[in-house]
C-alpha cells in the first residue's frame, strides 16, 4: 500500500481554503486505499503570543521552519523503515520552502498562485512587498527550484511558474509539471425555485436585505479581488439604468476602508450590501439567487467562485484574462482588466455596466438556456474527476520510483 505524507499549515496561519484543499487529499488518498498521515507545525512558541502578526509571525516562524522540519524527518524515518513506497505532499506552494530539507525525498508540490513570490520579485507593482516578505518569498522561490514534481491548479499557473523555476534542475534532470484543475469542494447546484425563496427569504431576515434582484461578488479585499472594481462597475450601472432597482451584495470579509468610503461616497449606498460571516449554505443560495456573479479580478491562481456561481447556474462576468477565461469557459462573460490608470477606470466600469445589462437582458430572455450553459460548464470541476487527476499524477511516480534510503535525510 503505497504511503502519502501530507504537509499541513500551521494553525495560527488560519489558512482556510489551503485547509480545506489539504482535507480533500486526505479523503480522496484515503478512498484511494493509500495509508495517509497528515504532518502539521506544532504550536509551541507560537503560544507565547496571541497575535500572528508582528513577534508572532517570528514565533511562528520558529515552530514552522526550526521544529517543524525535526518532526517531518522522523515521520520519514519511520515511512522508511516500513519498507512500502512513499510520496511526500506539499499541499501549498509556500511549503516549497520545506524542500531545503526534503529536496532528495519523493515529493509532489501542489501550486495554487505565485502571486506572492512575483509581487516580491517587484512584478507586479499594485501589490508592494516589505523586506522581510521579500526575503521569506525568495527563500520559497529557491525551495521550489529544488522541486521536481508539480501540479498546477490552472495553466496560467502552470507557465508562472515555469518562467520562475525553470524547466530542468541544476542537474540537468528535467523536472515534471502537471496541470490538475480545482474540484468544487462544496456541493453547489441549481436550488429549485421554492426551495430558493425560503431559503433567501431567510437571508433577507438575517442580514436586512430587500426583495430586490441583487448581483452578487465573493471574496476578499486582496487587491487582486478587486471590490472596487466591483463597486465601480455597479455603481456605473446605477448611473446608467436609473429605472433599475438592482441590490449589491458582496459577501466575505468585512470592507477595507478605501471600499467603504467609496461606497459610502456614491449615491447608491443603500442598495450595497457588505455581508460577513455567511456560512456555506447561505453562500450556496446567495449564488443560486443572483442574476449575475461579479468577478473582476486583476489576476488569480484559479478562480474557484467563478466555478461555484456557475454550479449554482448563475452567469458570470469576469475578467477576459487567464486563468479566468480557463475556468469561465464559453460559458462566462468577459470584460477587459480593470485599468490601471484612474483615467481610463471610468470608462472601464461603463463599458462594465453595458455588458452587465446585456447579460440581464439575456437571463429575461433565455433563462434556462443561460443557466443550463453555465452548470455544464461547472461540470468540467466535478471534484470526484479532479482528485482522479492528481491521483493518477501520485501513482505514476510511485510506481516509477525507488524507495531512497534512509541515508538521504540524515
Amino acid at each position: 500500500m503505497p504511503n502519502v505524507l501530507i504537509i499541513g499549515h500551521y494553525a495560527k496561519d488560519a489558512q482556510e481554503s489551503m485547509g480545506r484543499y489539504g482535507r480533500m487529499l486526505e479523503t480522496g488518498f484515503l478512498q484511494a486505499n493509500w495509508s495517509v498521515k497528515t504532518l502539521v507545525p506544532p504550536v509551541r512558541f507560537g503560544k507565547l503570543s496571541i497575535k500572528s502578526s508582528g513577534l508572532g509571525k517570528w514565533l511562528g516562524y520558529l515552530d514552522k521552519f526550526v521544529l517543524f522540519p525535526i518532526q517531518i524527518k522522523r515521520q520519514i524515518r519511520s515511512l522508511q523503515k516500513d519498507g512500502s513506497p512513499y510520496l511526500i505532499c506539499l499541499p501549498d506552494h509556500s511549503h516549497g520552502i520545506y524542500l531545503h530539507w526534503l529536496k532528495r525525498e519523493p515529493h509532489v508540490v501542489h501550486c495554487h498562485d505565485l502571486l506572492a513570490i512575483r509581487s516580491a520579485l517587484g512584478e507586479i507593482p499594485e501589490n508592494r512587498t516589505g523586506w522581510t516578505g521579500r526575503i521569506y518569498q525568495k527563500l520559497i522561490l529557491s525551495g521550489l527550484r529544488k522541486g521536481r514534481n508539480f501540479i498546477s491548479v490552472s495553466h496560467a499557473t502552470d507557465r508562472d511558474l515555469r518562467t520562475l523555476i525553470g524547466t530542468n534542475l541544476e542537474s540537468g534532470e528535467t523536472r515534471r509539471f502537471h496541470v490538475a484543475w480545482n474540484g468544487l469542494n462544496y456541493p453547489f447546484h441549481p436550488i429549485k425555485t421554492e426551495a430558493l425563496s425560503e431559503r433567501l427569504q431567510k437571508l433577507r431576515e438575517k442580514f436586512n436585505l430587500t426583495r430586490a434582484p441583487y448581483f452578487l461578488h465573493v471574496g476578499g479585499n486582496q487587491w487582486y479581488k478587486n471590490r472596487p472594481g466591483v463597486l465601480r462597475i455597479f455603481l456605473a450601472y446605477c448611473r446608467r439604468f436609473p429605472s433599475s432597482d438592482f441590490q449589491l451584495i458582496l459577501a466575505g470579509k468585512p470592507p477595507n476602508e478605501n471600499l467603504q468610503t467609496l461606497a459610502q461616497e456614491s449615491d447608491f449606498m443603500g442598495r450595497i450590501h457588505f455581508l460577513t460571516g455567511a456560512s456555506d449554505e447561505e453562500i450556496h443560495s446567495l449564488y443560486a439567487g443572483a442574476t449575475c456573479f461579479l468577478f473582476p479580478s486583476l489576476i488569480e491562481g484559479f478562480g474557484w467562485p467563478i466555478a461555484e456561481a456557475m454550479a449554482c447556474g448563475t452567469p458570470v462576468l469576469t475578467t477576459d484574462k487567464p486563468p479566468m477565461t480557463e475556468v469561465g469557459g464559453k460559458a462566462a462573460f468577459y470584460i477587459p482588466p480593470m485599468p490601471r490608470s484612474n483615467d481610463e477606470r471610468e470608462a472601464w466600469a461603463e463599458a462594465g455596466a453595458e455588458k452587465l445589462q446585456k447579460i440581464v437582458d439575456e437571463v429575461k430572455k433565455h433563462p434556462q438556456k443561460i443557466r443550463a450553459e453555465a452548470v455544464q460548464c461547472a461540470q468540467r470541476f466535478d471534484p470526484k474527476d479532479r482528485f482522479q487527476e492528481i491521483l493518477s499524477v501520485y501513482e505514476e511516480l510511485v510506481s516509477n520510483s525507488e524507495i531512497p534510503p534512509s541515508s538521504t535525510i540524515s
